[in-house]
């Protein structure tokens, strides 16, 4: 993917890993993504992405994935490179700096709570469904993911 540009994806491409390196952020200009972790051989969903939504923001923007990203349709997207959002964050004042900290900290407090207890959002409220072929078809996508 090319960073900064709007890159065109098709359903059930695999935007990151969990466990596997990935160096963007993901800016989500149209379509769908969900974002999910792999709890105890399942498939969590955590997130129903879309519209100017951001994934794969990590505390610390680390490279290793805590979960997996795949879109749901034909998705455009921006990829920011998570080492120049970092050289910015150094840049800002250090309140800013400690302030994205706190608030991704907890961002992955909730991703774990989320996770370890097998709570989802309502993603009938969404309009989106989650079936046993979602999951079937989402680790077909893992399965098949190269980086």
């Amino acid at each position: 993917m090319k960073a900064y540009e709007t890159n065109e994806v098709q359903k059930d491409t695999v935007l990151f890993k969990e466990g596997f390196n990935d160096q963007f952020i993901y800016l989500i200009k149209s379509g769908e993504v969900i974002n999910f972790k792999d709890h105890g051989g399942r498939i969590v969903p955590i997130k129903y992405c879309s519209d100017k939504d951001f994934v794969g923001v990590n505390d610390k923007f680390l490279t290793r994935c805590k979960s997996s990203a795949v879109t749901l349709s034909f998705t455009e997207v921006i990829p920011l490179p998570k080492k120049d959002v970092r050289e910015i964050i150094e840049k800002s004042p250090k309140w800013i700096n400690l302030l994205l900290h706190t608030l991704t900290e907890r961002l992955e407090e909730s991703i774990n709570f989320v996770s370890e207890h097998s709570l989802t959002e309502d993603f009938d409220e969404l309009n989106v469904n989650f079936s046993e072929e979602d999951e079937i078809r989402l680790r077909r996508a893992l399965k098949e993911f190269k980086k």
